[in-house]
């Protein structure tokens, strides 16, 4: 059975990525000329884009630790923006409108392996052991929800 890290680490990007934001994109991780972007989580991303631009694939020269991080920041801000502030700085450089999806998994760092499932460009983090099987989480207790009054008393002001 092969060791899964060494299975190709990608995510499927739809639409492909343009010559343009392939380029832009490779100046997050391995082109001579560096880019910076507001929010940038550190020097160099693990993501680098295929030839073709329909998978982001992940690099081993990046600690695990920022794998997460980045996916985050370039979905966020570049691949497909969701809020307002983000959408206007994609489309002047010509960027977004792209869905990823798919799943990584990333080498143990500090927190053990991980494996990371993006859908509809939404990036969920799961925790694996040394086997690889999900550990469990503490989940919140469920219960009756209780409701609370929002209601404040009036403050009437001295004449």
């Amino acid at each position: 059975m092969p060791d899964p890290f060494d299975l190709p680490q990608r995510l499927c990007v739809a639409p492909a990525l343009e010559t343009g934001e392939r380029v832009l994109h490779s100046g997050f991780a391995t082109a001579s000329v560096r880019r910076v972007w507001p929010g940038q989580p550190g020097a160099r991303s693990p993501w680098t884009v295929c030839a073709e631009g329909c998978c982001l694939l992940l690099s081993e020269r990046v600690g695990p630790e920022r794998t997460a991080l980045w996916l985050r920041f370039l979905l966020r801000e570049l691949v497909a923006p969701r809020s307002y502030d983000a959408r206007q700085r994609a489309e002047a450089a010509g960027l977004g409108h792209h869905r990823v999806d798919g799943r990584v998994l990333v080498a143990g760092g500090l927190h053990g392996p991980r494996l990371l499932r993006v859908a509809d460009s939404r990036v969920r983090e799961l925790a694996l052991d040394d086997e690889l099987f999900a550990v469990e989480e503490a989940r919140r207790p469920s219960g009756a929800a209780e409701v609370v009054d929002l209601h404040r008393p009036a403050v009437e002001e001295p004449d």
